[in-house]
């Protein structure tokens, strides 16, 4: 006989009581002024236990709320078919994309590299894309968007006309691309990078997972992670 409802084990609870306790953590670390005075500062959190053993974590208070940066020790990179992409290399580093001098370095991942100007994040922080337990079920990339950046679009892949798309001067040099997978009504980030122009069509420049940054169209990234929509931002302009 099945147990009463009543009786069964309650977890709902824990999906509260964490970002709860990144919150007392982030006070604690960076103290009550930080919640005003600087909203660039950074402090410690302790590290986490993984499959990979202890992985260092810090913290940075943005005003879109606490963002949890992982600190991961270098992993081979998984292996991904990089049909339809060019690789880019050190030469290719310029002011605006710094981190591709440190594009064969396994330990940031697609969201440093297209968030990377807007904090000056570094070769060595991890910026994860999704909600998981080492950040307590925050989505530290989508803290930096929504602290730092203007959503201007959200398109379905299958009613997008690339070629169309990738001429469109509503996509400008640096704006950011994220694609997404529809998982129970919500967008789940897959895969994001920057726009660069070439011949008058957009291109992205992008990360493979912690593998190399590359550049290929916007169609191709949206094939290779299978997303079924992408979003449109641009950085807000500083004042």
């Amino acid at each position: 006989m099945e147990a009463p409802d009543n009786d069964r084990p309650q977890y709902h609870w824990l999906w509260l009581a964490l970002p709860i306790l990144l919150l007392i953590q982030t006070i604690y670390y960076l103290g009550p002024a930080s919640w005003n005075s600087n909203p660039m500062e950074r402090g410690p959190l302790s590290s986490f236990g993984g499959t990979n053993g202890l992985t260092g974590r810090s913290i940075i208070y943005l005003p879109a709320g606490p963002c949890v940066v992982m600190h991961y020790s270098p992993l081979p990179p998984p292996p991904f078919s990089t049909v339809g992409f060019s690789t880019l290399h050190q030469d290719n580093a310029t002011d605006s994309d710094p981190l591709l001098e440190f594009s064969e370095l396994s330990t940031f991942n697609c969201a440093t590299f297209a968030l990377g100007n807007l904090l000056d994040l570094q070769p060595d922080e991890w910026i994860e894309p999704l909600a998981r337990q080492e950040t307590s079920y925050t989505v530290p990339a989508q803290v930096i968007l929504d602290s730092y950046c203007d959503l201007l679009a959200t398109v379905t892949v299958g009613q997008l006309d690339w070629a169309t798309i990738e001429q469109s001067p509503e996509i400008r040099i640096g704006d950011i691309i994220v694609y997404t997978q529809t998982i129970s009504g919500s967008h789940t980030i897959v895969h994001l990078g920057k726009v660069v122009r070439e011949n008058g069509n957009s291109r992205l420049r992008s990360k493979l997972g912690n593998g190399p940054i590359m550049e290929s169209s916007l169609q191709q990234c949206a094939e290779t992670f299978n997303a079924d929509c992408i979003l449109h931002y641009r950085a807000r302009v500083k004042t």
